[in-house]
C-alpha cells in the first residue's frame, strides 16, 4: 500500500522546532565568542611589552659629522616606556629625537624581529649667531659642543636676523678679499647700525643700511649697496694708512673721507 503524502504533511516536516532554533543560536553565539577569544589573545600576544621588544636602535651615520649617536641612542633607551616594535608611537620617537639640536630631519622604520631603524638629516652650520649656531636653512641651534668649527666667522644681532646678516657678510668678504686680513665679525646692533672687525684689530662703523644721506649725490650707489661702498672706500685708503697697528676704529659714515680713532697710548704702567 502506498503512503501518500500531502503538502501539508511536507511543511510540517521541515519544520524547526524551538529547542533546534536555540541550539543553533548557542552554536553560533560560541563560535563567535570563540573567534573573538583567539583573536584577542593573538593580539595580547603580538603587542604584549616582552614580545617583540626593540633591543637596538640602528642610526645611518654614514653622513654625520656633529651629532653624537651613542648619547642618541642612550638617551632612547633610557627614557623609552614602550619598547615594543609594533605598537611604539613613532611620532613620539621622532619628537624625542629631534630634541637633538644637531637634527634637522628623522625618518624611521621597522625592522623585524627586534630593529628601529632611524635615517637622519643633520643641519648645515655655516656661522656662529649671537650664542648659537646659524644653519643654512637659517634656524639657529644650541648645541653644547661648539669648538669644533674654527674659522667660522662670527655674527651678532637681533634674533630673526641672522640669515640677513650672514648674507651681508657673505658680500663683504668677497668685496674684502686681501690676504693681509678678514672679517671676523659682523655685528647689527639694536639700533640698527653695521659694525666689522677684522683680523688685524681694526673695527669699521658703516651705520644703517637704508641711509639716504648718501643719495644727494646721483653718481653714488644706491641705498642698498651703501654697506658696500663704505667697505670700498676702507679698501681704496687702507693703502695709505700708516701705523694700521695704531688704529682702534675708522668710522665710514661720512660722504667724504672717514673718521679715525687712535689707540691710547698705555699708561698701565706708568704710576
Amino acid at each position: 500500500m502506498i503512503k501518500k503524502y500531502t503538502a501539508t504533511n511536507d511543511k510540517k516536516t521541515n519544520k524547526v522546532t524551538r529547542g533546534q532554533f536555540i541550539a543553533r543560536v548557542i552554536r553560533f553565539v560560541i563560535f563567535i565568542s570563540l573567534q573573538v577569544f583567539l583573536i584577542n589573545m593573538i593580539y595580547q600576544k603580538m603587542t604584549a611589552v616582552d614580545s617583540i621588544q626593540i633591543n637596538s636602535l640602528e642610526i645611518n651615520d654614514k653622513n654625520l659629522k656633529y651629532l653624537d649617536v651613542r648619547e642618541l641612542k642612550d638617551y632612547f633607551l633610557e627614557n623609552r616606556t614602550n619598547f615594543n616594535l609594533l605598537t611604539v608611537d613613532l611620532a613620539e620617537v621622532r619628537s624625542d629625537i629631534e630634541k637633538f639640536p644637531w637634527v634637522k630631519m628623522v625618518y624611521l622604520r621597522k625592522m623585524l624581529p627586534d630593529i628601529l631603524v632611524v635615517y637622519l638629516e643633520e643641519h648645515v652650520p655655516i656661522a656662529f649667531f649671537n650664542d648659537g649656531i646659524l644653519t643654512e636653512s637659517g634656524e639657529v641651534i644650541y648645541p653644547q659642543n661648539k669648538n669644533n668649527f674654527d674659522g667660522f666667522i662670527h655674527i651678532y644681532g637681533p634674533k630673526s636676523y641672522g640669515m640677513e646678516i650672514y648674507t651681508e657678510y657673505q658680500k663683504m668678504s668677497k668685496l674684502i678679499d686681501n690676504p693681509n686680513f678678514r672679517i671676523v665679525k659682523v655685528e647689527l646692533t639694536d639700533n640698527y647700525l653695521w659694525n666689522v672687525y677684522l683680523s688685524n684689530g681694526l673695527i669699521l662703523y658703516l651705520g644703517h643700511k637704508l641711509d639716504d644721506s648718501i643719495d644727494s649725490n646721483p653718481n653714488m650707489l644706491s641705498t642698498d649697496d651703501i654697506l658696500l661702498r663704505r667697505l670700498a672706500k676702507f679698501k681704496a685708503i687702507y693703502k695709505v694708512l700708516d701705523n694700521v697697528v695704531n688704529i682702534e676704529y675708522l668710522d665710514l659714515r661720512y660722504q667724504t673721507g672717514v673718521a679715525i680713532k687712535w689707540k691710547k697710548e698705555d699708561t698701565s704702567s706708568q704710576k
